[in-house]
């Protein structure tokens, strides 16, 4: 089972620009017939490996081929069918009212192709190689290409596919999918939809730089006051925290280097169990006098874990999962504990705990009883959800930097009233020290007086 851990920032860009798959299928001919929601051509395709230009033709007879999905998930696909290269084939039958249209074909790859309708080629993205060399891989994501409809209402949709990495990903990296995902949408809302991403990734971008400045701070912090363990633990996890989100933004939208991507998403699964342990540390550093047996042992199970993901044990997704869960257990479990015994600022934390556990512990429960959860990103049912799957993610870093902020300005606070209070002190001993020297001085005066007085009673 290959998993992608950093699956949570996934689900609030997903959300934000999912799509409804509202295409229907008549024999293995893939029908179209609405293009005003992005529409995923994930049905029909014939496939079969090598290479022959006459195969983009739609008068070839491709009822031989094996009908497979384009995703090429290495793990599921008969072993040896894909050998780095290879055509896919589609037929298309549109409705009446797209015909006489051009409208973006929107393309997503772990490799390179180049796009043929009716036998013309119409998009390249990437450089198709026959070998690793001559091969140029790419993923566009954020470049579409076109494709033009005329009077006809049947096409034949043919795709040129390389990627000589596939094997060599999924051995070092995991990476199972080693195909595309192609899909159409009016040219117009392409563009816009298109644009709320980059403005989207540049948002993600923003929080990653906002949660690293924070864990360089509280490092800082800890540097100079080592008593405070808390600012070392809220660093850690802000790091961590800062890399899930940088990578998930590296794999959705900025970076069109599917190998890099891919390095990112394995070195960030690598470490995914180790995330929540320093959130965990934090509680027990504010709410515990000292750190319990039971912090060391997630340590060491999230230590072995990563260990399993790296030697690809199979069952390893059902570990992750198990381990994330009894850590929200824990977490929440020392949450509303500190809250019972009403520690100081206990509230602040619990309240962005607790909603982190809850709503993400929801969709879970929700996706396991019903199924993929989609939504269409115009329906303001869909944007609000949206905003709160935000809200949820940074529910945590946020109420941990409001609690430490509190802390840092209370504080400061009793610093500024100790320093009252010391002020208040020396004045009152600045006075107490000139009373005693005017009483000395007057004392020596009377001494000085009665000195003299013996003096002339002695001569």
């Amino acid at each position: 089972m290959n998993l992608k851990v950093h699956f949570i920032p996934f689900i609030l860009l997903f959300l934000i620009f999912a799509s409804v798959r509202a295409e229907t299928y008549d024999h293995c001919v893939f029908r179209i017939d609405s293009l005003s929601e992005a529409v995923v051509l994930d049905s029909c395709w014939k496939y079969q490996p090598g290479d022959d230009l006459a195969w983009a033709d739609p008068s070839f007879d491709d009822s031989q081929w094996d009908t497979i999905s384009t995703t090429l998930n290495l793990l599921r696909v008969e072993k040896g069918l894909f050998d780095s290269t290879g055509w896919f084939r589609l037929r298309i039958r549109i409705d009446s009212s797209l015909r006489n249209n051009t409208y973006a074909l929107l393309m997503t790859q772990h490799g390179a192709s180049e796009v043929y309708m009716d036998g013309k080629l119409i998009s390249t993205f990437g450089k198709y190689g026959l070998t690793r060399e001559s091969e140029e891989v790419t993923d566009p994501k954020l470049i579409p290409g076109l494709v033009s409809f005329s009077d006809s209402v049947d096409y034949l949709l043919a795709v040129r596919y390389s990627n000589h990495q596939a094997y060599p990903n999924l051995e070092k990296f995991m990476e199972s999918e080693a195909g595309f995902e192609l899909s159409m949408r009016e040219h117009q809302l392409a563009m816009e939809s298109l644009y709320r991403q980059v403005i989207a990734s540049y948002i993600v971008l923003v929080l990653f730089m906002v949660f690293l400045v924070l864990s360089i701070v509280h490092f800082l912090l800890y540097i100079f006051y080592r008593k405070q363990r808390s600012n070392l633990y809220y660093s850690i996890f802000m790091f961590l925290f800062s890399g899930l989100i940088f990578v998930t933004a590296l794999s959705n939208n900025i970076s069109e280097n599917p190998a890099f991507s891919s390095k990112a998403g394995f070195v960030l699964s690598l470490v995914f169990p180790l995330i929540f342990i320093p959130l965990t540390g934090f509680l027990y550093s504010l709410f515990m006098k000292k750190t319990p047996w039971i912090f060391w042992v997630t340590i060491g199970l999230a230590l072995v874990l990563s260990s399993l993901y790296y030697l690809n044990v199979s069952f390893i997704g059902v570990l992750y999962i198990i381990f994330v869960f009894l850590l929200w257990l824990e977490v929440t479990r020392m949450v509303i504990l500190a809250m019972i015994r009403k520690y100081d600022g206990a509230w602040i934390i619990g309240l962005g705990v607790l909603f982190f556990v809850l709503f993400f512990s929801a969709i879970i429960i929700y996706v396991i009883r019903f199924g993929d959860l989609v939504m269409s990103g115009q329906s303001t049912l869909a944007m609000l959800f949206a905003i709160a799957v935000l809200m949820a993610i940074l529910s945590i870093p946020f109420s941990m930097s409001v609690y430490l902020a509190r802390d840092f300005a209370k504080t400061n606070l009793n610093l500024t009233k100790q320093l009252e209070q010391v002020k208040i002190l020396s004045a009152k001993t600045l006075e107490q020290e000139r009373e005693k020297k005017r009483i000395l001085e007057g004392q020596k005066e009377k001494l000085e007086i009665l000195v003299k007085e013996r003096t002339k009673e002695l001569a």
